[in-house]
């Protein structure tokens, strides 16, 4: 299956606390997942994990997407990262990628430190806001050459990690009060 890729990224995602339905969730995924950058054979296997997100959702209590996705946090995605019962294959975390970095839900800190975030926002269009901060956040931090690079790509997934966390669109929103409450393990 092959999708179009968008030639501008568009923001659709629903509110985070309309109503959950599993058909909009999907449709708005699938079209999300059709702007990313993926060839089309990983495109197809993320569509799976996409798929198969969405069936776990339909299992996690709540009655908005961002509750149900809470749940999803606390209780489906510890038992996926020890390889029980999740999608098959490499791309597993697919559909988890597509939702989070598409904004379609605010994730935890707590679970945005099991991912490699800046890899998944790799795969954004260039023109996604998450694309040009994380641009723009890998230019400064090029600028300190003192820096490691595991340094660098520490700094990076920390503030992508806190975007997505808060729910902020620009680094510009990111205060000392945000830095200051990184939890000491994940620094």
């Amino acid at each position: 299956m092959t999708m179009q890729a968008a030639s501008t990224f568009v923001v659709t995602t629903p509110a985070l606390q309309e109503p959950y339905d599993r058909h909009s969730v999907l449709e708005r995924l699938t079209t999300a997942l059709g702007t990313m950058q993926f060839n089309p054979t990983v495109q197809y296997q993320v569509l799976q994990a996409t798929r198969a997100l969405c069936r776990a959702l339909d299992c996690c209590t709540g009655g908005t997407l961002q509750n149900r996705w809470d749940d999803f946090e606390r209780h489906i995605w510890p038992a996926w990262c020890a390889g029980r019962n999740r999608p098959p294959g490499h791309w597993w975390t697919g559909g988890v990628r597509v939702i989070v970095t598409g904004r379609f839900v605010r994730p935890s800190w707590d679970f945005l430190c099991t991912t490699k975030t800046a890899t998944w926002v790799a795969r954004l269009p260039t023109d996604h806001p998450l694309a040009h901060e994380a641009a723009r956040l890998n230019q400064t931090l090029a600028a300190f050459s003192w820096l490691r690079p595991a340094m660098r790509g520490a700094a990076l997934n920390a503030g992508l990690r806190l975007l997505l966390a808060h729910g902020y669109d620009s680094l510009d929103q990111i205060h000392e009060h945000d830095l200051v409450m990184i939890p000491a393990a994940a620094e």
